[in-house]
């Protein structure tokens, strides 16, 4: 069936993606930027071809998961695509209740959770567009159920490493269970628990925001013509950097949390760095896995948080974590010190930085 040409043009615009083009280095560099212009109405939308594929390959063969599922978003309208583009970079409320959580069970399943969660996130990545390639070969233009994403374009990596049973997209199921009663049933397992205590514990407030890229030449900020999608890339490479959607409403009661910037004035800005580091995400891409991080399975200390009380790296001065007022007691202030001394000592002593640092693309 033919579409009006009002149809086909707007899908012209659309579903124009950044074309990638192979520097010197092998590094992709992309001639326009990758991120949304405005809402995708499935009906509309192109689906995925055979011809395709090659260009949804490449964003992997850079690690650019996020350009991968924008371009999915935009070729099918599936808003799966945007959670997963906000949780694989770490971003807003989807992105960081996802790192929170695979901190909670790389914790408690060490053996078998041996990834960085950015080679695990890849492996998914890769996993995914695996489905996408068979609805392609089937005839299906790259439109797969979202049941299948969840327990096989992501759960069977996740069932991979004997995980499957804390897999934490199983909470997800509960958004499905009020069109397919039988779906229900994934619900069950400790992957859902996880993701619950990840909310309470405010792991949202983890992720990243636009914000935090303002004012960094490396890096532009985009913004979609009805405001609800926002995109930051890397002018250096045109990969997504990070990705919100106003509009999203995890388990279809939180909000997106408000794109204002963490910084040293705030306790999740070194919670933040502490699990970055552990679980070995959102590194730049010439960095290494570094075993160190895994000594006796736990996490070297974080120097900067202890308890109810955070260190601002700026002012030098202890806060408390709620109210971020000055700690003035001089016995709590000693004992603070002492322990972020002893902290930093045993860090190094491991072969890290005195404290979780930024990553280095992030230096301008």
């Amino acid at each position: 069936m033919k579409l009006p040409l009002l149809t086909l043009c707007t899908a012209v615009g659309l579903f124009h993606t950044a074309m990638p083009v192979y520097g010197s280095s092998g590094d992709i560099a992309f001639t326009t930027p990758n991120y949304i212009q405005e809402t995708v109405n499935p009906a509309d939308a192109p689906g995925v071809t055979a011809q395709d594929i090659p260009h949804l390959r490449s964003f992997l063969a850079n690690n650019d998961r996020a350009g991968m599922y924008l371009t999915l978003y935009r070729m099918t309208g599936e808003e799966f695509w945007l959670m997963d583009a906000q949780i694989t970079t770490f971003s807003g409320i989807w992105g960081g209740t996802a790192l929170e959580t695979n901190y909670q069970i790389k914790l408690n399943n060490q053996k078998k959770y041996d990834d960085s969660i950015d080679k695990f996130s890849l492996k998914i990545a890769t996993n995914m567009l695996k489905w996408v390639e068979m609805s392609v070969a089937s005839g299906g233009k790259g439109f797969v159920d979202v049941g299948t994403l969840l327990m096989k374009g992501d759960g069977e990596i996740w069932k991979s490493k004997g995980l499957l049973n804390e897999y934490p997209g199983r909470v997800l199921f509960f958004n499905l269970f009020q069109h397919r009663a039988f779906d229900f049933r994934h619900t069950m397992g400790t992957g859902s628990l996880y993701s619950a205590k990840a909310v309470i514990e405010r792991g949202g407030l983890l992720g990243k925001r636009p914000a935090d890229f303002a004012g960094n030449p490396n890096f532009a900020i985009y913004t979609s013509k009805e405001g609800r999608f926002v995109t930051v890339i890397d002018n250096r490479t045109g990969k997504v950097e990070a990705f919100i959607d106003n509009d999203a409403r995890p388990l279809g009661v939180l909000t997106q949390i408000a794109d204002v910037a963490l910084t040293e004035n705030d306790p999740e800005y070194y919670e933040r760095l502490w699990i970055w580091e552990f679980m070995q995400g959102n590194q730049d891409t010439a960095e290494e896995y570094s075993s160190a991080v895994w000594l006796k399975g736990r996490p070297l200390p974080n120097p900067n948080v202890h308890g109810r009380y955070f260190y601002n790296t700026k002012t030098k001065e202890w806060l408390y974590s709620k109210s971020k007022l000055k700690v003035e007691s001089k016995d709590i202030l000693d004992a603070l010190n002492l322990g972020r001394e002893r902290k930093m000592k045993l860090r190094k002593l491991r072969g890290l930085p005195a404290q979780p640092v930024l990553p280095g693309r992030y230096l301008n």
